[in-house]
């Protein structure tokens, strides 16, 4: 998810191949990225899709195509994205803003309190935290193009609340984490009709990879990819710990689908 314009009054230039987004793509992939074709000066490029100015300046084209922007919830709650009129999108946090973080310090003692899916989307910003859920979230007004928290090394406590009607549409390392690092801590939590997608690798209904520790965690509802490692709780689990947990949900793929885990690494 990504835009490129060049600076005023240059070019994209050099010996082929060339392109307005990417020049060469030997082994890759774009998701809902652009590029302007008219400051560029090139209409064709190896990934990506080529705007006019004007549509690169309209807030239309990115929310139809999945980009989470402030104050709309249909896209995510994270909030990424900001747009001012004859403008092209920025990072909201770049630009020195950024959500206000739930109650709570983060701490251990004080975790920070989920209590609504607004809530959730400040989990992201403070990945290395402690978080405690203090109710259950509907998630069916919210359609998620990437993991609703893409990297998390934290301690998520569910404490005993549910999830449900995450629905995500995405590429890979999907599910409500993306990848789990080597100290996250997730306990407690429920993921109840889930109804997740990817059309790459490392898909789960909890997490895309687990390299961290679950216990006490389960899922139901639907998880399908259109390539490997996909679960009904982690996609790829590697050295991760995963205890007292289940799946009952329907996982889909051609190859390495399991009903808890899609892929598991282990050394002995």
């Amino acid at each position: 998810r990504m835009w490129a314009m060049p600076l005023p009054g240059s070019r994209h230039r050099g010996e082929e191949p060339v392109g307005g987004l990417v020049g060469w793509d030997g082994w890759g992939s774009s998701a809902m990225s652009f590029w302007d074709i008219e400051t560029s000066g090139h209409v064709t490029s190896a990934q990506g899709e080529g705007l006019t100015t004007t549509e690169m300046q309209q807030i239309d084209t990115y929310l139809n195509a999945g980009w989470d922007f402030v104050d709309e919830i249909l896209n995510g709650t994270c909030y990424y994205w900001q747009i001012w009129p004859g403008d092209y999108p920025r990072l909201r946090y770049h630009a020195g803003d950024s959500p206000v973080m739930t109650a709570g310090s983060g701490t251990a003692e004080d975790p920070y309190r989920i209590r609504d899916v607004r809530d959730l989307g400040t989990v992201w910003l403070q990945p290395w935290s402690y978080y405690r859920m203090e109710a259950s979230v509907d998630l069916s007004e919210t359609t998620w193009s990437m993991a609703v928290v893409p990297w998390f090394g934290g301690s998520f406590d569910g404490n005993g609340n549910v999830i449900s009607n995450l629905h995500i549409q995405g590429d890979w390392y999907v599910g409500f984490f993306g990848h789990l690092g080597k100290q996250a801590q997730i306990s407690n939590l429920g993921l109840e009709a889930l109804d997740v997608n990817g059309t790459g690798p490392s898909v789960g209904g909890l997490a895309g990879e687990n390299y961290g520790n679950i216990a006490n965690v389960w899922s139901t509802g639907t998880i399908a990819s259109e390539d490997r490692a996909v679960g009904g709780l982690v996609g790829y689990n590697y050295k991760g710990s995963i205890t007292a947990s289940h799946s009952s949900a329907n996982v889909t793929n051609s190859g390495d689908v399991g009903g808890l885990v899609g892929e598991n690494f282990v050394v002995s």
